[in-house]
């Protein structure tokens, strides 16, 4: 008989937090392209020069924030948890970059062997599908994107 193994909401939560910025740290060093979702964020760290990927994903994901308030017409407070997950989202991918095989400044994005970028793409993929499914198995609010697919869908 299989015996189902619990894990805790807050394990999940973190977990996916973590694996979706090294997945977005892995796809942005492969240098094949990164999601539409993370562009706008990516693009803003590389043109200002003077923001961090993690901090671009913080101005991105506040206006988002607020047209998700318009769409739905209403403000909750609860709703500001979703952004208190994008702050740790944008962090933790901070963090990954600061690693020299992640960071721009060390190891210039496409660099790499062929091989070795087609891996990481691929592998950052999948990462990225089964970060966001973790999010959807946890009450705890996904990040602002997320949760606007959540919230509009309902």
């Amino acid at each position: 008989m299989a015996r189902k193994i619990k894990v805790s909401s807050e394990f999940t939560y973190l977990a996916a937090i973590i694996l979706l910025s090294l997945a977005v740290a892995i796809i942005s060093a492969a240098d094949f392209g990164i999601s539409m979702i993370v562009a706008p964020a990516y693009l803003l760290s590389l043109k200002m020069g003077v923001l961090s990927f993690g901090q671009a994903e913080y101005v991105v994901q506040a206006c988002v924030f607020i047209i998700l308030c318009v769409v739905l017409k209403k403000f909750k407070f609860s709703y500001l948890f979703s952004f208190g997950t994008c702050l740790i989202y944008g962090f933790v991918l901070d963090l990954w970059r600061k690693i020299p095989f992640f960071n721009p400044s060390i190891t210039s994005p496409g660099s790499m062997d062929l091989w070795l970028r087609v891996v990481m793409f691929a592998f950052g993929m999948i990462l990225t599908s089964f970060a966001v499914a973790l999010f959807f198995k946890t009450y705890l609010f996904p990040q602002v994107y997320d949760f606007f697919v959540k919230s509009v869908n309902i």
